[in-house]
């Protein structure tokens, strides 16, 4: 795996020195104003040095803080003042490079993104520079500098970059300066409360303040997991939501492809029968509890959980649970045919037993039955021998489960399944004498579905 990319902003103000810190506030890693010194050089320690820094930067970001290192702005004119021989970025990254802590270093030229045309122009500077890394690149993305919009087209970017070109967000770092800023004003009003000598007071204020650095990654993964979990309600495909699952629940994220994939080519069989359903509910339950952004996160998962919440193990439910998914996400075709086979596996299942869905005879028998066929033909053949294609002790008895339980499944199976068909139609692609449009056939399947539920009362 090559090594990561830092990519960051740097702005034209002047930059006060501060002791920044990533987790334990009594270890600071550097000393600086420029907090892509202190990252870079954590993730040199940590055994992460990063093999390219991009420096995004206008005009004036480059000459204020980038090749010099500004001190001011002059009240009267705003014009700025720079350090007499100060070390600005590209110093600093010179020496980081030349101690072997970083690959290299370039900076890149933006607009000042004044303009919503400035704006388009930054992301599309920015998603150049990212089109030409290679398909699962590790790109660190620092956003302290990020001036005006700059935060939130990161996010758009990362979310753009991700699905286009399969790189792979590592961190997402923000050095919040401000922080320090604010306990140390907060030490200098205790003291001046105090009354403490004038001494001490300027010990305080001239002491370098200590910020937190924070990685906001979990944000971004939120992201991921907002438009997966959009999908799945939206359109019933839970390839995304697979991806996510963490490298301990892999299992998991591949029943819920499976699980897609099931329904998306009718495998009826793996649904009713083997998918272990309750193990990947109880997975999204388990992931609530250990998200480390449970209160962002757990809403979106419980959506998920609920979309499950039809579903079962080892029942013929779980084929009418597949239709009624198949109706909320427009999956017509597939609708029709899990409808018209789970009318047959439920009858197998009430008189014989969920494994015995795959039984041919069996399913030609319900089949038979369903269809109300006369008795003679199901029982004989024409001529008089008895039917090899049916188990007739198996049909009898699904006969008089119907009479008791269900007498008018029948009628809604044979709008399904009579000469013209519903299903028919739905899979000869409309090649027949009066076609039903589009949007008959999708009312017809709400309607058939609505007939068989209660012709079982589920």
């Amino acid at each position: 795996m090559t090594s990561p990319i830092l990519l960051s902003f740097l702005g034209a103000i002047p930059y006060l020195e501060t002791q920044y810190y990533l987790g334990d506030r009594e270890r600071p890693i550097a000393t600086t104003p420029y907090v892509q010194e202190a990252l870079l050089a954590h993730l040199a320690a940590q055994g992460k040095a990063v093999g390219k820094v991009w420096v995004f930067v206008t005009a004036d970001a480059e000459r204020n803080n980038y090749r010099g290192r500004i001190k001011k702005f002059e009240p009267d004119t705003g014009k700025a003042v720079m350090e007499a021989n100060g070390r600005g970025l590209e110093a600093r990254l010179a020496d980081m490079k030349a101690a072997g802590q970083i690959g290299g270093y370039e900076a890149i030229p933006i607009p000042d993104g004044n303009t919503e045309a400035e704006i388009f122009g930054v992301f599309g500077i920015l998603h150049k520079q990212l089109s030409v890394l290679p398909k699962d690149a590790e790109v660190i993305f620092d956003i302290t500098y990020g001036f005006r919009s700059l935060p939130l087209l990161c996010m758009v970017l990362l979310r753009y970059v991700r699905t286009l070109h399969g790189i792979r967000l590592a961190n997402l770092y923000y050095g919040n300066y401000e922080v320090g800023r604010n306990e140390q004003q907060q030490q200098v009003a205790a003291l001046r409360a105090q009354g403490a000598e004038q001494s001490a007071i300027e010990a305080v204020k001239n002491a370098p303040t200590r910020s937190p650095i924070l990685d906001l990654r979990a944000f971004a993964d939120l992201q991921e997991w907002t438009a997966a979990a959009q999908v799945l309600m939206e359109n019933g495909n839970a390839h995304a939501l697979a991806a996510l699952m963490p490298p301990d629940k892999r299992d998991i994220g591949r029943a819920f492809r499976d699980f897609t994939d099931q329904i998306l080519t009718c495998r009826g069989r793996d649904l009713l029968w083997r998918t272990d359903v309750e193990a990947m509910k109880a997975a999204v339950r388990e992931l609530q509890r250990q998200s480390d952004i449970e209160a962002q996160l757990g809403p979106i998962l419980e959506k998920i959980e609920q979309k499950m919440a039809g579903f079962s193990n080892s029942t013929a439910q779980n084929g009418f649970a597949a239709v009624q998914w198949c109706i909320a996400h427009g999956l017509i075709q597939q609708g029709y045919t899990f409808l018209e086979e789970t009318c047959k596996s439920f009858l197998i299942e009430q008189t014989r037993h969920i494994a015995d869905i795959n039984d041919p005879l069996l399913r030609e028998s319900a089949k038979t039955v369903l269809n109300q066929v006369p008795r003679p033909k199901w029982i004989l053949r024409e001529n008089g021998k008895p039917d090899d294609k049916i188990d007739r002790d198996a049909a009898i008895l699904m006969q008089a489960y119907i009479t008791v339980y269900c007498p008018d499944l029948p009628s809604a199976y044979r709008r399904l399944t009579g000469a013209v068909g519903l299903r028919n139609d739905m899979n000869h692609c409309g090649h027949q004498e009066v076609p039903k449009s589009p949007e008959e056939l999708t009312e017809a399947l709400r309607d058939i579905y609505e007939q068989v539920k209660k012709a079982l009362s589920i």
